[in-house]
């Protein structure tokens, strides 16, 4: 269990190091704004 002693003392990031911000529209008046998580720069949602 080393990567979990790592985890629990911090040295290991818990979020993905690239994150994407994007707003999507729905079925009401406003729309909602997301974060998208991903490990590398590259992603399928545009990030």
């Amino acid at each position: 269990m080393p990567d979990f002693k790592k985890l629990a003392e911090g040295q290991i990031p818990t979020t993905p190091p690239f994150t994407t911000r994007r707003s999507i529209k729905t079925a009401a008046q406003a729309p909602v704004d997301i974060h998208i998580y991903s490990k590398s720069a590259k992603s399928k949602y545009g990030g």
